[in-house]
């Protein structure tokens, strides 16, 4: 999630990646931008001094709100859309790791027109 959202975060005017997550209910929280500190290779004390820095939030996204943006990418778990949104918006998932049971999607990338 963090590799796609450094390589790609020019491309769009914000990136909102989920803190919460999980197979079966929203029960994780995560620290998200750790991960993207280390992977964008950012300077953790930029980061610190100006949370608004780079165009990355952290948060839940709000479907009903943040889709209406303009090119802006929404990362977040199942948890952070309806259940009757259009999954062909869904331009990236990521899954959680190979289990005996179906992959359960772990992440989606949604982007915003």
């Amino acid at each position: 999630m963090a590799q796609h959202a450094c390589e790609n975060h020019n491309k769009y005017e914000k990136i909102i990646i989920t803190d919460k997550y999980g197979i079966e209910w929203p029960s994780v929280k995560t620290i998200p931008y750790l991960y993207i500190l280390f992977y964008c290779k950012w300077d953790p004390a930029l980061y610190l001094d100006d949370k608004n820095l780079f165009n990355i939030e952290f948060r839940q996204p709000q479907w009903r709100i943040d889709s209406k943006e303009k090119n802006w990418l929404l990362v977040g778990s199942k948890w952070d859309f309806p259940e009757d949104f259009d999954k062909a918006k869904i331009m990236k998932t990521i899954y959680f790791p190979a289990s005996a049971y179906e992959p359960k999607a772990a992440f989606y990338f949604v982007e915003t027109k």
